[in-house]
C-alpha cells in the first residue's frame, strides 16, 4: 500500500504516519524514520493474543496449533495466519542399518576409601564412588596401573591391589602380612605399595659385672615394589659367655634394597682382677650395649652408640673404690639405656611400636654384684633382664630383635658370675592393603 507523504516539504519537517515520526532530508529527497532503534520482534504462545503487540512479532496460539504474524499495512494492523493446525502423521519410514555389536562393560561399585580393583580390568569397565555419586570409566588397563576417567572430568590414577608372596601370610584389618622369623624370599606378582620393618639381632650382654646387649638396627617405612624376587635375610642375635668375656654382636637383617638394619652392640664386662682393670665399653650398633662396671678403682666402661634411625646408646657402667659396681643397660629402639650409679643393676631402653601394635627391639638390662639392690630389668619389646650374683641373666626374646641381660658377679671373689643372656634374632614384616 502506498504512503501519502505531505508534497514540496523543507529540509528537517516531520510528518507522523502510523504512529511512526518521519523526518525529510533535502539533500537526498526522502523521509526518513526518526525512530533511534527497532524492537526486535517477540514470539508467544497463548490460547488468546498477547497484549499491545507490534509490527513483525509472532504469536503461535496453542489451541489450534496455528503461527500468526502481526502486520502493518500502513492504514491498519492485525494478527495474520501463516500457518494452519498441524496435519496428520505421515507412514514411518524404513529401518536404517544395523550398528556394530559393542563390548559389554563390567560394572564395579566402590567405596571412595577402597577405590580399587582385584585384577586389571578391560577397558569400559564402568566404577561408581559410593561416597561422592560420582562415575567413571576405565581408558586405560596395564600391568601395573588402572587409568579410571571421571565421566565430564579429568582422570584419577588407582593401584590395583599388590599381590606377593613368601614368609608366614596372615590377614588382618584389611592387610595382608608377610611374617619372616628365617631368611626367604619375598616374591612380587603384582606390584604397588608396601609397608615394611626390618629389625636385626640384638646383642648379648657381657659376661661379668656387665652391660647389656643393644637392640637390634629397627627401621619402617613405606615403598613402592615391582613384580620380581626380594631376597629376606634376618640377622642373628650376639652370643655370651660367663667370666671376663664381652657380650657378641647381633648380625644385620636385609630387605634386598630397601632396608639394611645393624646388628645390635654387645654389652661390655670388667676385666677382672686386679681392682684397677677398667671395664670395657659397650659395642656400637643399631643400638649401643651396655658398658662394664668395675670393682674397685678401675674406669668403668663407656655405652656404646646406636645408629640413627635404628636406635639408642647403651648406658655407661661405674665402679666404686669401696664396693663393686654395675654394668650400663643397653640401648634400644626407642629410648636409651640407662646409666649405673653405683652397684645396682639398671634398665635397658625401651623397643619401639610398629603399626601392628607390637613393641619389639628393647635393650638387655645390666647385671650386678651379689650384694646389690637388684638386676636391672629388660626394656620393653623383649629386652633381657640381668644377673645378679652367681644368677643367670635371660636372654632378649626371639625374633623381636631384643638385646640379652648382662651377668652378674660375687663381691671380693672376682669370679663366680652367672651365664648372661643372648641377643635376641630379628624379624623382617611386610604389608600391604587388599
Amino acid at each position: 500500500m502506498a504512503y501519502n507523504f505531505p508534497d514540496s516539504p523543507s529540509n528537517g519537517d516531520t510528518f507522523t504516519l502510523n504512529g511512526v515520526t518521519y523526518a525529510y532530508n533535502s539533500t537526498k529527497g526522502v523521509w526518513k524514520d526518526t525512530a533511534v532503534g527497532v524492537l526486535p520482534a517477540t514470539v508467544t504462545s497463548s490460547d488468546t493474543a498477547p497484549l499491545n503487540p507490534k509490527a513483525g512479532d509472532l504469536w503461535y496460539r496453542t489451541d489450534v496449533s496455528s503461527l500468526y504474524v502481526y502486520y502493518s499495512d500502513g492504514s491498519s494492523s492485525q494478527w495474520v495466519g501463516v500457518s494452519g493446525p498441524a496435519g496428520p502423521a505421515g507412514p514411518a519410514g524404513a529401518n536404517g542399518a544395523d550398528g556394530a555389536d559393542g563390548v559389554d562393560a563390567t560394572a564395579i561399585t566402590k567405596s571412595a576409601s577402597d577405590p580399587t580393583i582385584t585384577t586389571n580390568g578391560t577397558l569400559g569397565d564402568l566404577w561408581l564412588n559410593t561416597t561422592s555419586g560420582e562415575m567413571y570409566a576405565l581408558t586405560d588397563a596395564t600391568t601395573n596401573e588402572n587409568v579410571w576417567t571421571n565421566i565430564g572430568e579429568g582422570t584419577v590414577n588407582i593401584q590395583p591391589t599388590v599381590a606377593a608372596s613368601g614368609g608366614t601370610e596372615t590377614t588382618v584389618s584389611g592387610y595382608k602380612y608377610h611374617t619372616f622369623t628365617s631368611s626367604d624370599t619375598f616374591t612380587v606378582t603384582n606390584g604397588g605399595d608396601i609397608d615394611y620393618l626390618v629389625i636385626a639381632g640384638g646383642g648379648a650382654g657381657g659376661g661379668t659385672y656387665a652391660g647389656g646387649g643393644g637392640a637390634g638396627g629397627y627401621i619402617s617405612g613405606t615403598t613402592t615394589v615391582t613384580t620380581g624376587s626380594i631376597s629376606v635375610t634376618i640377622g642373628g642375635g650376639g652370643t655370651g659367655a660367663q667370666g671376663n668375656v664381652h657380650g657378641g654382636s647381633g648380625t644385620d637383617s636385609v630387605l634386598t634394597g630397601i632396608a639394611t638394619s645393624l646388628g645390635g652392640g654387645g654389652g661390655g664386662q670388667w676385666n677382672g682382677s686386679p681392682n684397677t682393670a677398667a671395664g670395657a665399653a659397650g659395642y656400637n650398633g643399631g643400638s649401643g650395649g651396655g658398658g662394664g662396671g668395675v670393682d674397685g678403682t678401675g674406669t668403668p666402661g663407656a655405652g656404646g652408640t646406636g645408629t640413627a634411625g635404628q636406635g639408642y646408646d647403651g648406658g655407661d657402667g661405674s665402679g666404686q673404690t669401696s664396693s663393686t659396681g654395675a654394668g650400663g643397660g643397653g640401648g634400644g629402639a626407642g629410648a636409651a639405656g640407662a646409666s649405673a650409679t653405683n652397684n645396682t643393676g639398671v634398665d635397658g631402653g625401651a623397643g619401639a611400636t610398629w603399626v601392628d601394635n607390637v613393641t619389639r627391639a628393647g635393650g638387655g638390662g645390666s647385671g650386678a654384684v651379689d650384694v646389690a639392690s637388684g638386676a636391672g630389668s629388660g626394656g620393653s619389646g623383649g629386652g633381657g633382664n640381668g644377673g645378679l650374683g652367681s644368677g643367670n641373666a635371660t636372654a632378649g626374646s626371639t625374633n623381636t630383635g631384643s638385646g640379652g641381660g648382662g651377668a652378674g658377679g660375687i663381691r671380693n671373689g672376682f669370679t663366680g658370675s652367672g651365664n648372661p643372656g643372648n641377643g635376641g634374632s630379628g624379624i623382617i614384616i611386610i604389608r600391604y592393603a587388599i
